[in-house]
Order: structure tokens, then C-alpha cells, then sequence
């Protein structure tokens, strides 16, 4: 079995960005569109395009947009103490 570490940018190698996938990652990434936009070097009407269908992301941006908002996912926090 293949285990992929979700987190990496990498993982998701060669898997086309859908246009929902664009805006949950982007808000779970905790980036706004102005965010976004100033980071991909991009309007914030083309990244609203993105998250709405209406263009696809052309794949030279996808590797960069996995990158920004991978590495702005909050990490996970476990607790080794029992619920009370």
C-alpha cells in the first residue's frame, strides 16, 4: 500500500486542481483571494474565476498554488491526555 503525506505539494503531482477544490484549500489555508491573487502573481477576478469554474488554473500554477497553501495549512495538534 501507498501511504502519500497529504501536506507535501508533491503528492498531488500531476492531479489536476478542480475549481472547488481551489477556494476550500484556499480558505482552509486561511489565505483570502487578495492573498491568494498577490501570491500567484494573478488578479483577484482570475482567482475568483477559478473558484467559480468559469477558467481552469493552467497547470504551470498549479504546482505553485499547492505549494502556498500546503505550506499555510495550520498543523495538526494532538493531545496525549485523556477527556476528562
Amino acid at each position: 500500500m501507498l501511504v502519500v503525506n497529504p501536506r507535501h505539494p508533491d503528492a498531488l503531482e500531476g492531479r489536476s486542481v478542480d475549481w472547488l477544490e481551489i477556494g476550500i484549500t484556499r480558505r482552509r489555508a486561511r489565505l483570502t483571494q487578495e492573498q491568494l491573487a498577490r501570491r500567484m502573481g494573478v488578479s483577484v477576478s482570475t482567482v475568483q474565476k477559478w473558484e467559480r469554474g468559469v477558467v481552469r488554473m493552467p497547470r504551470h500554477r498549479e504546482r505553485r498554488f499547492r505549494r502556498l497553501t500546503v505550506s499555510g495549512l495550520p498543523r495538526a495538534r494532538f493531545s496525549l491526555t485523556t477527556p476528562s
